[in-house]
């Protein structure tokens, strides 16, 4: 499931088309607009975190544009290393060990051959599936 903390302007796996990934590395194209414009970067290594945005569409009433917006922490140690950035259209991940943002990928040109340990042959696969909100229709009863 997306993990919505950090900044707002942090881009959705649903929203991320894999282009190539070798196992815990993914280069994805990112094409929602306007979120797509500007730059993102988040980035973990054991204790310490960083994130920062830069050139992003204003999201609170009034404004046009945030220029720039970064932090820096320390954090209880979550993983070993993690780093996301978002560049424009072209989203750039790694994550050590994998986990649901940054997924086990193998794909080549868009087509996905193996995802989460498991063989698959998807093409513009999304790194993260879509979560239904809606539920199943009730089946009648006989």
């Amino acid at each position: 499931m997306y993990d919505p903390t950090g900044f707002a302007e942090k881009p959705n796996p649903e929203d991320l088309c894999a282009c190539a990934a070798c196992c815990c590395t993914l280069i994805s194209c990112y094409w929602k607009y306007p979120n797509c414009l500007g730059c993102y970067e988040k980035g973990t290594v054991v204790c310490l975190e960083l994130e920062g945005v830069c050139c992003k569409t204003g999201l609170q009433e009034g404004a046009l544009c945030l220029c720039t917006r970064g932090e820096v922490q320390c954090v209880k140690p979550r993983t070993c290393c993690k780093l996301e950035s978002q560049y424009c259209c072209y989203d750039c991940r790694c994550a050590l060990p994998c986990d649901e943002e940054v997924p086990c990928m193998v794909t080549i040109l868009g087509l996905t051959f193996c995802k989460e340990y498991e063989c698959t042959c998807n093409c513009g696969d999304r790194v993260q599936a879509k979560t239904s909100t809606t539920t199943p229709p009730k089946q009648a009863q006989v």
